[in-house]
């Protein structure tokens, strides 16, 4: 009895040892993965979709990056132009420009937005000293460095430039200076060029000159982590002798607050939301913002809903017409 027991025990043990191992085969087997595919629509959707870009609305601003991935048709949507939200009105292309060559799905996708879907794709660029080692520090390096931004700009079929004016005690910590960079590049871009390309200046801590108003098309302010309806009509006002409502965009960042959609905010009814809800909802005391944004809103792709907070916030913002 000791005997066939014991054999009985050693017979299965190599069974389970033999199940093992299949099991580990089966599971190193390749096998292709089943990606989410982006959506494609009728014409008759994309033209709908482009004349509603095209209306009077509060226009979504969306800084992204994460893209440019080597092999991208087999990349995350979270990575990819194409998982953008059509609702997104325009995108500032906070991860560089898509080489055609070096990225060609990249590119192929952003000028599929742009072209087809109606989406503005903007140039962007920071004014820290170290972007600026290649001018001289005078009114000639403004223009050389104004005009390479248009340039840019032109040569890569965007729909305008978004110039992040974070001078952290540099050159352009001057406001003289800004202005003039400001006024170089709006002969080319902005409201009183007659181009239609977009001029925006984004901010984080200084406030943007009330002179320029006139001549960019809206001012995005980095109102990160601002917890309230009368935190916002507070950073407005700040702004309001020369920026009109219809000019304000207040943005949330998702480098920090993806998962939860923003922190805390409390609407002017007392309420409390989401930021980035918040901040659709609200409007200034004046009028009409202009718009809202994300920074690094292609974070919300990975949440239980791909970008669930950000199409929340739209479309509270602008409900769709039923």
């Amino acid at each position: 009895m000791k005997m066939k027991f014991k054999r009985c025990i050693q017979l299965g043990f190599l069974l389970v040892c033999a199940c093992s191992i299949a099991a580990c085969k089966k599971q190193n087997i390749p096998a292709p993965l089943d990606l989410q595919k982006p959506t494609v629509y009728s014409d008759d959707y994309y033209i709908k979709l482009r004349a509603y870009k095209n209306s009077d609305h509060a226009r979504f601003f969306l800084w992204l990056a994460d893209y440019n991935v080597k092999g991208a048709t087999t990349a995350s949507l979270g990575e990819r132009f194409a998982g953008v939200p059509d609702s997104v009105d325009i995108i500032s292309l906070w991860g560089g420009i898509p080489d055609s060559v070096n990225n060609p799905n990249d590119y192929k996708e952003m000028r599929f937005s742009q072209r087809v879907k109606g989406t503005k794709m903007l140039n962007v660029t920071l004014i820290t000293q170290d972007r600026l080692t290649r001018y001289t520090q005078d009114d000639k390096g403004i223009r050389d460095f104004a005009d390479a931004l248009v340039k840019d700009t032109y040569d890569n079929d965007l729909d305008g430039l978004d110039v992040d004016y974070e001078p952290n005690g540099g050159f352009y910590q001057n406001q003289d200076n800004f202005i003039k960079l400001i006024l170089r590049l709006s002969q080319f871009l902005g409201p009183k060029s007659g181009t239609g390309k977009i001029l925006d200046i984004d901010y984080y801590g200084d406030t943007p000159p009330n002179v320029l108003a006139p001549y960019v098309d809206f001012v995005v302010q980095q109102a990160y982590g601002n917890g309230s309806a009368a935190g916002l009509q507070s950073a407005y006002n700040s702004i309001s002798g020369g920026y009109k409502p219809g000019q304000y965009y207040p943005a949330e960042t998702f480098g920090d607050y993806y998962s939860t959609g923003g922190v805390q905010f409390k609407d002017v009814n007392g309420n409390t939301v989401t930021s980035l809800l918040g901040f659709g909802q609200w409007n200034p005391t004046q009028g009409r913002k202009g718009g809202f944004g994300v920074f690094y809103g292609q974070r919300d792709y990975y949440n239980p809903a791909p970008y669930g907070y950000i199409r929340q916030a739209i479309q509270a913002c602008n409900p769709a017409k039923k």
